[in-house]
C-alpha cells in the first residue's frame, strides 16, 4: 500500500471491505437477492456479523418442515444464538423451513458450508423437538414441586418458596384492587404457574425463553388464554427498550414479581449502589 488514499481500494481488490457500513449494505443487498421469503433481520445479530466478516457472503439453506411444529421463538433462538443465521418467514408471518447465513468466505465453498450448517441445525432442532415432547408428557402445574430443588437467593429460600410468596401476594392484591372473581382466580393461577417452566428441558436449553416456553406449555395444557399470556408477560419488561405487559393480569403479576425481588434484596442488605 503506497498511500492512505489507496488503502480501501487495494484491500477491496483483495476481498476485504474496510468500511463497516459497506459490509452492512452488502449483507442486506445479498439477502434480498437470494431469499424468496422475508428474512427476519435481528439487529443485534446483523451488527455482530458485520464485524465477524471482512468479505460477507450470504447463502440460503433449509431444514426439515416437521420442525415447524416447534414454537416460533425456539426456532429463531436456535438459528440466531447457536449458529448466527436468520430465520425466513412468509408474507403472513409464518416461519418457513429456510434460513439465511453470512460467512466470511469466497463463493466456491458455499455448497459445503451450507451442508455443514444444515447438518448442525437439523441436529439442534431434533433435540428441541425431543425436549418439547418430554416436557409435555406432564402438565406445567405438575412440575411445580421440582422448584424446591432450585435455590433462589440466600435466605429467601428456593424458587418454590418465591412462587408461594407470589401466590400470597396475588391473593392479597386481587382483593385489595377489587378485581372480579374470575380475574382473582386467573391472577392466583398465573402466580402458581409462572416459574414452573424453569425446570423444563426446553428452558434448560434456551434460558432466554423462560416465560415464553411457559406460555406455550400453559396453552398446551388448555389453561385459559389470559393465564397463558400472563405467564409470559410477567417477566416484562426484560430490558430497557422492551415493551410492558399488555394485559391487566400480566401487568399486576409483573409488578408483584419485581416487588418480591426488590424487597427481598433490601431485606438481605443487597442495596443498589447507583
Amino acid at each position: 500500500i503506497s498511500s492512505a488514499e489507496k488503502y480501501e481500494k487495494i484491500l477491496k481488490d483483495n476481498f476485504v471491505l474496510v468500511n463497516q457500513q459497506e459490509r452492512l449494505e452488502s449483507i442486506g443487498s445479498q439477502i434480498k437477492q437470494i431469499c424468496e421469503g422475508n428474512v427476519e433481520v435481528n439487529q443485534q445479530l446483523i451488527s455482530s456479523l458485520v464485524f465477524l466478516s471482512e468479505w460477507p457472503v450470504v447463502f440460503a439453506g433449509g431444514f426439515g418442515k416437521e420442525c415447524l411444529d416447534l414454537p416460533k421463538e425456539v426456532i429463531q433462538e436456535s438459528l440466531a444464538k447457536h449458529q448466527k443465521i436468520f430465520s425466513v418467514s412468509a408474507k403472513d408471518g409464518a416461519l418457513l423451513a429456510q434460513f439465511a447465513g453470512v460467512v466470511n468466505s469466497g463463493k466456491d465453498n458455499i455448497g459445503r458450508i451450507r451442508q455443514n450448517y444444515e447438518k448442525i441445525l437439523s441436529a439442534r432442532l431434533r433435540d428441541a423437538r425431543f425436549f418439547y415432547r418430554e416436557d409435555t408428557k406432564t402438565k406445567l402445574f405438575d412440575k411445580i414441586e421440582q422448584l424446591k430443588e432450585i435455590v433462589f437467593l440466600g435466605s429467601l429460600g428456593t424458587v418454590f418458596d418465591r412462587q408461594d410468596r407470589l401466590v400470597s401476594m396475588a391473593m392479597y392484591a386481587g382483593k385489595m384492587l377489587e378485581l372480579s372473581d374470575q380475574q382473582q382466580r386467573f391472577l392466583c393461577r398465573v402466580a402458581s404457574l409462572c416459574k414452573a417452566d424453569l425446570v423444563t428441558h426446553m428452558v434448560g436449553e434456551f434460558p432466554t425463553l423462560q416465560g415464553t416456553i411457559g406460555k406455550y406449555y400453559a396453552e398446551y395444557d388448555k389453561e385459559p388464554q389470559e393465564v397463558a399470556l400472563a405467564v409470559e408477560e410477567h417477566y416484562k419488561p426484560r430490558f430497557a427498550a422492551d415493551t410492558g405487559p399488555a394485559t391487566k393480569i400480566g401487568s399486576l403479576l409483573a409488578i408483584l414479581d419485581k416487588m418480591d425481588i426488590i424487597v427481598g434484596c433490601f431485606a438481605l442488605g443487597f442495596l443498589p449502589t447507583g
